[in-house]
């Protein structure tokens, strides 16, 4: 998927721009997958800061040993403690109330459907598992599902998966992205959602109130995050010292019509 077919990416970028706007700024687009690409155009710009998004913290460290620029980063985890610049989201929480949700409408069997299994993802893993073995029950690692990236390959493996997601009942994607993708695919497959499979998502884009049945899923703002980001690399910019490293925006639950409780 393209990063910006993504509704996350899209609202992200879309407050960054109408927020740095209205302070004299513009935004520049520039894709990340070429670090020295990066460099080259930021360089060549002047461009005064950064906010990266999708980079880990090796990319990061690549980055920025070759440009000498201010920089937040956007849900970036790094190995140990952090020392760069990070607004992130509480992921472990969100993947806990999801886990404690699904376990108390009896669905002691579901499995956590990623589409990696590092970052973001796997602290909502651990949230969702740390969840269902609340009551002692124990949430094996088979139960995490990290699925491939590419469309036709995903959809291909859910297909040898079905039998698997109808004995679960019940399945928490790491996005609403994917959660939303897979409910089309099993209503192409005559399978009722939630009646046969209860789906929860995880970001509440805007397409979560659209699909039917409208989807569960975790909130969190973008909006805010964009707005945070953009406050902390003004900051930067002006010469400040931001001694918190890691700003983490609350989540919570939004129930809707696609868990059967």
């Amino acid at each position: 998927m393209q990063a910006l077919q993504d509704p996350f990416v899209g609202e992200l970028i879309g407050t960054l721009q109408m927020e740095a706007e209205e302070k004299g700024y513009y935004v520049m687009l520039i894709g990340g997958e070429d670090i020295q690409n990066v460099v080259d155009i930021a360089s060549r710009w002047n461009v005064e800061g950064l906010i990266v998004l999708g980079y880990d913290e090796e990319r990061y460290r690549q980055l920025s040993r070759k440009l000498n620029k201010k920089m937040i980063l956007i849900d970036t985890y790094p190995k140990g403690a952090y020392d760069f610049q990070n607004v992130g989201v509480d992921d472990y929480s969100g993947g806990y109330q999801i886990g404690e949700y699904l376990d108390s409408c009896g669905y002691h069997k579901a499995l956590f459907i990623s589409e990696t299994g590092k970052d973001s993802d796997y602290y909502r893993w651990m949230g969702f598992k740390q969840a269902m073995e609340k009551k002692g029950r124990f949430c094996s690692k088979s139960r995490l599902m990290v699925v491939p990236s590419k469309r036709m390959q995903r959809l291909h493996e859910y297909e040898e998966l079905l039998p698997r997601f109808l004995e679960a009942k019940a399945l928490a994607f790491s996005s609403d992205f994917s959660a939303i993708e897979a409910i089309n695919f099993f209503v192409d497959h005559k399978i009722s959602i939630p009646d046969q499979i209860s789906v929860t998502g995880f970001d509440d884009s805007i397409y979560a109130s659209l699909v039917r049945p409208k989807l569960t899923t975790v909130h969190q703002d973008v909006s805010q995050k964009a707005h945070i980001a953009l406050k902390r690399l003004m900051k930067l910019i002006q010469g400040d010292t931001l001694e918190e490293m890691n700003v983490k925006s609350p989540v919570y639950l939004v129930k809707r019509d696609s868990v059967r409780e």
